[in-house]
């Protein structure tokens, strides 16, 4: 597969904001005839501050989010002739180029992760593997009330143009940044979780969930908050990612740990400052 060659802008980025989200594309047109964003230009139209607007091509549910500075979103969606639906969710833009959601619906989660490709002036979201997926429908994705890119490490803010204040001591500096996060290693991951049940909390919605994770490569989940249960399998990558693969409704995803505090935590990406998904509550 080859892609064209592009040298998008921000100005050029930003006209795709312009197109209303009613066109649909196969996976082979993008691949013949578009071309992928490449990690700046993905943060830059996915940016912190995005209201994004997204058409699903296999139901004509229009999807609806903003992507919040500190990597949250509150989502919502509209089947055709229905009524809209809202759930909170997180986004990030990964080091590779991909753009990650999850959103928290009712009564399933979605964890998904895109590239975004450039055809005839148009913006989407669609498979990073298009020769597997040639025959697949897209949608196209429209983006307003552009922020600041991902990773810019500066905030828009109404004092922007005024003058920087004097730098601060030294050792005043060192002591109010936040102590840097070890994210576990698939060894360690093995030896805290594999063989224990673990009892955690989704930050998007406040549900609590349990998994039992057994040496066999099974793991059974269940919601304590609604109930529900799955089974699946799970596997522990090279990089420490602990990723579930389920049988039933719940959606796969891989997770990375680290120690907050008092307690461990999990996200859905090993970048530095990923949006917290799950906080463990217990592990026994």
């Amino acid at each position: 597969m080859k892609y064209r060659q592009t040298s998008l802008g921000v100005a050029v980025l930003a006209c795709f904001s312009a197109y209303a989200a009613d066109r649909i594309v196969t996976g082979q047109e993008i691949a013949d005839r578009g071309a992928p964003f490449d990690l700046a230009q993905t943060r830059t139209f996915l940016a912190a501050g995005a209201e994004v607007e997204h058409t699903a091509p296999g139901t004509g549910n229009v999807r609806r989010w903003k992507q919040s500075p500190d990597g949250t979103l509150i989502a919502s969606s509209r089947a055709a002739g229905g009524k809209p639906v809202t759930a909170s969710g997180t986004w990030t833009v990964r080091d590779d180029g991909r753009y990650c959601l999850t959103i928290a619906w009712t009564g399933r989660d979605e964890s998904s992760c895109y590239r975004v490709y450039s055809l005839e002036g148009n913006a989407y979201l669609a498979s990073s593997q298009l020769q597997q997926n040639a025959d697949r429908r897209y949608g196209q994705v429209v983006v307003s009330g552009l922020g600041v890119p991902v990773g810019a490490g500066v905030m828009s803010s109404p004092k922007a143009t005024e003058p920087e204040p004097s730098a601060a001591p030294a050792e005043a500096t060192a002591a109010a940044a936040p102590a840097a996060r070890t994210y576990l290693g698939a060894d360690d991951v093995r030896k805290e979780f594999v063989d224990h049940v673990v009892v955690h909390q989704r930050q998007t919605d406040g549900n609590k969930g349990q998994w039992d994770v057994r040496g066999n490569g099974m793991v059974y989940g269940a919601n304590l908050s609604t109930n529900g249960k799955d089974t699946g399998n799970w596997t522990i990558e090279a990089d420490g990612a602990l990723c579930m693969k389920w049988r039933g409704n719940t959606v796969n995803g891989c997770y990375y740990t680290f120690r907050d505090g008092d307690h461990w935590a999990r996200t859905t990406s090993a970048a530095p400052d990923a949006p917290v998904y799950y906080v463990i509550n217990e592990v026994r």
